[in-house]
């Protein structure tokens, strides 16, 4: 319900995460209202290393290509490298783990592709 660049995301590029309400389609019957308790967290001790504010996506509407509602969170200003997810911790709900740095992001990009 929490997706994020698989690819992680480099330290001074937007890093934006979605949240979905899934309306349409095979997962229509998963409901997600994500909680105001929004949290970037540290993988490696999970920590929390930022509250973040969730951002209502198309009015609310339910978007024509995903069949979702979306929300989206910016965590732009944070910078650290390392590895995080995204949770909502007030439904116990998260994002894959993904990595913030500059250090070859994306050197598995060519490999899944292919």
């Amino acid at each position: 319900m929490i997706r994020v660049d698989q690819f992680g995301y480099f330290e001074d590029q937007i890093k934006i995460a979605v949240l979905a309400d899934p309306q349409l389609g095979i997962n229509a019957s998963d409901s997600y209202t994500p909680s105001d308790n929004i949290k970037l967290v540290d993988a490696s001790n999970d920590q929390v290393v930022m509250d973040l504010t969730k951002t209502v996506v198309n009015n609310g509407n339910t978007d024509a290509l995903s069949g979702d509602k979306l929300w989206q969170v910016d965590f732009t200003s944070f910078n650290t490298p390392g590895s995080y997810y995204i949770m909502d911790q007030d439904h116990s709900v998260q994002s894959y783990e993904f990595i913030i740095g500059d250090n070859n992001n994306y050197d598995n990009v060519l490999r899944a592709a292919l």
